[in-house]
């Protein structure tokens, strides 16, 4: 059994990947099978000006040339980085689609690391890295970061999974981490229920979560994930307010207030009945 295997706490075979939602049922990957990889863009024409890949056996690819990249990455099922989804994805694969599941490390970090001082690996939105412009060291980094990653969802109560299962799994910035991780969203549970019974105490239970959950179930999540810090002190980081902000709610009022530190609409306001 693989490191990798081990640490995702089962025994892989190509039949006993579970999916996330009926769209991915159909998939067939082995999740001993990664590659990480990352994209160097020059700031003056726009352009791959280098590439570094890390394979699950280990081989390391460090040229310019997509097309080597690609054979490169025949036998992998899926690829892996941080922020891979919104950029080098974006310039690996312009205008054609990519047949493999994507993994990003960004976004998941500050689901699981909401408390100060955050991952040691993260400064906002960018790895901390003591080689600038090698895409192999960064690689390395955001390895290190999914394992970690990996380690600490394996490491919540049951119920916790479900629930970010549940609001994340059509979210294309999560759902190759739900992949890799077989998560389970509830389907005979109801979300809100399920959220109110592990907050009990901790959050509103006058809050409107059947709408919250419906139109912003991303930021929920985030909001979550800031309930169970005991640092008052941490937040959520700026790019994902402004990156919310900025697409999915941009002419709504929920991504001023709401994200802003602790989700009010989800404490206790005055007279709230617990």
């Amino acid at each position: 059994m693989s490191i990798w295997s081990k640490l995702l706490g089962f025994k892989q075979t190509d039949e006993t990947s579970h999916k996330v939602d009926k769209d991915t049922a159909s998939l067939s990957t082995d999740t001993s099978r990664y590659t990480f990889v990352d994209v160097e863009i020059s700031l003056q024409d726009h352009k791959i000006h280098d590439i570094g890949a890390l394979r699950f056996d280990g081989a390391i690819f460090h040229k310019a040339s997509k097309e080597e990249l690609f054979d490169f990455l025949r036998d992998s099922d899926y690829l892996c980085g941080h922020n891979i989804i919104h950029h080098d994805a974006q310039y690996l694969f312009a205008g054609h689609t990519c047949r493999w599941p994507l993994v990003d490390t960004l976004y998941v970090s500050p689901l699981l690391f909401p408390e100060r001082p955050y991952h040691r690996l993260v400064k906002d939105d960018k790895l901390v890295s003591e080689q600038l412009n090698n895409p192999v060291n960064d690689c390395e980094k955001a390895k290190d970061l999914l394992f970690d990653e990996i380690a600490r969802w394996n490491a919540l109560p049951e119920k916790k999974q479900q629930i970010w299962a549940y609001l994340l799994k059509d979210q294309e910035e999560f759902t190759g981490f739900l992949q890799l991780v077989q998560a389970i969203s509830p389907v005979y549970m109801d979300p809100v229920e399920l959220i109110r019974d592990f907050y009990e105490g901790r959050i509103c239970q006058q809050a409107d979560l059947h709408t919250l959950i419906e139109k912003y179930p991303v930021e929920v999540a985030y909001a979550l994930a800031l309930v169970d810090t005991t640092d008052h002190r941490s937040i959520t980081p700026g790019w994902v307010l402004s990156e919310l902000s900025g697409s999915r709610i941009c002419d709504e009022a929920f991504a001023a207030h709401a994200l802003s530190g602790r989700l009010s609409i989800l404490q206790h306001p005055a007279g709230c009945t617990l």
